[in-house]
Order: C-alpha cells, then structure tokens, then sequence
C-alpha cells in the first residue's frame, strides 16, 4: 500500500520540479571535494527542485568528531552547481531563506538517502 501511494505522488510530480539524476551526482561530487569525511556524513530533511537542492548535513572534523547539523544549499545555474554550507566563515542563512525555506521550494520527497555517499 505505502509503495502504491509513493508512486501516485512521483506520478503527480510536475517534471519540471523534479530533482535530476545529474544533480544528485554533482551534489555528491561537491560533498566529497568539500568535507573531510564524506562517506561518514549524515544528511536530513533534503528537499529541492530542478535549480536548487537544500538541507543539513553532520559531518566529521579533524578529529573525528561530529560538528553538528550544518544548513546546505546547492544551487544550480548553467549546467554546473555551487555548494553553500553554513558554516561561521561564510554564513549561508540569507541564501538558505531565500531558496529554502518553507514554501519557496517545492518540496520533494525526502533526498537524503540518495545525496550520501555510495
């Protein structure tokens, strides 16, 4: 029955709102470039569109320890995508309202799953 209802709603999701396969694989690409622990990363409350993917990840340190949920955004513009964390260095929250948050982009069923390393 839950199987039957999933695929109702990815039936009813307008194409142009889904989150492409080759975004996912860029998101992942620039996870890897940028945390030292990838494979280890943990992701949450993933959601986006076909220009912008947000959400949290929690990511290991140096020192092998948890840094704690950090927002993302992943922008996409022709072809190729940026990667924003939060982090105190370079603050991503007006970026983060601006794409992310409730009502702005459509939410799409839960990515997290698919943005970890495999």
């Amino acid at each position: 029955m839950l199987m039957m209802i999933a695929a109702v709603l990815t039936a009813m999701w307008p194409a142009s709102d889904a989150v492409k396969r080759s975004q996912i694989e860029q998101a992942r690409e620039l996870f890897e470039e940028r945390l030292l622990d990838y494979p280890s990363a943990r992701f949450r409350n993933v959601t986006g569109n076909d220009r912008v993917i947000c959400g949290f990840v929690n990511a290991k340190n140096r020192l092998g320890a948890y840094v704690g949920w950090e927002g993302f955004v992943i922008v996409q513009t022709d072809g190729t995508s940026t990667l924003r964390l939060n982090e105190a260095d370079e603050p991503v929250s007006l970026v983060y309202e601006l794409y992310c948050m409730e009502g702005r982009t459509p939410v799409s069923p839960d990515l997290s799953d698919r943005i970890k390393a495999g």
